[in-house]
């Protein structure tokens, strides 16, 4: 058993933990580095460590093949452009992660909680990073729950997320930080008027929460309404069968080349079941795109009826329609790509890290 760590250790040396790395781009990882990245430009020691226990789970791997396997995947993380002061580390136990010797700890997803919780540092140097209601796979929601009740600091990304979470904590163990993206990258290239009215664009992810099924029938309908319909798209899966041979699709793109695909869609269209923000909807409006969404609890952060279409969840014919409507009426769909496109400024990343520097610095009671 681990003895309590006597918090003798650099106030501004933090610790991410991540679960296992990933080789093409993951939101939620996204946001954490942007924030390890602004730690560590403001002077903060600053390490990650990447969770491999459940690599190979089905197969029984040993845990040195883990941890083989889990620098492989590390070495091949070039999608982002992490600072190269910031320490990572492939762990397997709580004993790693305890070795790192930070003052603050910071989980961030819920595969990490179980270790935020046994690590033996005190309270306050755990932080809780809560992204979405992570009841997926063999999570159950009485499990996440619970997580939310364990009386340490937490960071929640959006107001539907707060009010969940303070249904289980205290006001004052809270912290909102909404998501933001890099305005300076997602933006305007091609002008939204002049846009092919019949272009379309989407992020396929297999993941039965992302609502891939109903993206592909409303896709398939589109094509047979449409042959002349352009379809540019991107994931971090290969191409789906759904698509044709002459349609675009980028696997594992990076950030130019989703910028790109923005930027040569008239529309673009999610069709999430669920989403604790939902990144590619407001990236797409930064760019000009008209945006065609569910009403997740998410995407209600930043989309609204003047800036985007909202759809019901599940609904293939009024996301199919909502798109035509914007293909047949383009006066509607400028307008509302503009609008959108104006909404979208105010969740630069630059305010979110910002904020989320002020909230550790806070947590820390240091200037």
């Amino acid at each position: 058993m681990l003895t309590m760590k006597k918090n003798i250790y650099n106030k501004k040396s933090i610790c991410f933990i991540l679960p296992s790395p990933k080789i093409y781009p993951v939101g939620g990882y996204k946001i954490v580095y942007e924030y390890a990245n602004y730690l560590a430009n403001n002077n903060f020691d600053i390490h990650i460590c990447y969770l491999c226990k459940d690599l190979g789970k089905r197969f029984n791997i040993p845990k040195i093949i883990k941890k083989i396997y889990g620098m492989y995947l590390l070495s091949k993380f070039k999608w982002f452009n992490l600072n190269k002061q910031i320490i990572q580390k492939i762990v397997l136990d709580l004993n790693e992660i305890s070795n790192v010797n930070a003052y603050l700890y910071i989980g961030t997803a819920i595969q990490t909680f179980d270790y935020l919780k046994r690590l033996n540092v005190n309270l306050n140097n755990k932080l809780y990073f809560i992204q979405g209601l992570e009841n997926w796979n063999d999570i159950s929601l009485d499990y996440v729950y619970d997580s939310y009740r364990y009386p340490i600091k937490k960071v929640v990304v959006s107001k539907w997320l707060y009010g969940i979470v303070n249904e289980y904590d205290s006001d004052e163990n809270i912290f909102l930080c909404s998501n933001g993206i890099d305005t300076s990258k997602y933006s305007i290239h091609n002008n939204i008027n002049f846009r092919n009215n019949k272009s379309i664009s989407f992020m396929f992810d297999k993941n039965f929460v992302k609502g891939s099924d109903i993206l592909e029938h409303v896709i398939i309908k589109l094509i047979i309404q449409y042959p002349d319909i352009v379809v540019n798209a991107f994931g971090k899966y290969h191409k789906p069968k759904f698509l044709r041979d002459k349609d675009l699709y980028i696997y594992s793109a990076n950030t130019e080349q989703i910028v790109d695909i923005y930027n040569n869609s008239a529309i673009f269209i999610t069709t999430s079941r669920e989403e604790g923000f939902g990144l590619t909807g407001l990236e797409s409006m930064a760019c000009g795109c008209a945006l065609v969404t569910t009403k997740t609890n998410g995407s209600k952060e930043y989309t609204n009826f003047n800036n985007s279409v909202l759809c019901d969840i599940d609904d293939v014919d009024e996301i199919y329609n909502a798109v035509i409507d914007l293909i047949n009426n383009n006066e509607k769909r400028i307008e509302i790509a503009k609008k959108g496109n104006l909404d979208a400024q105010s969740f630069d990343i630059e305010k979110s890290k910002e904020k989320f520097c002020h909230i550790i610095k806070t947590i820390l009671n240091i200037n």
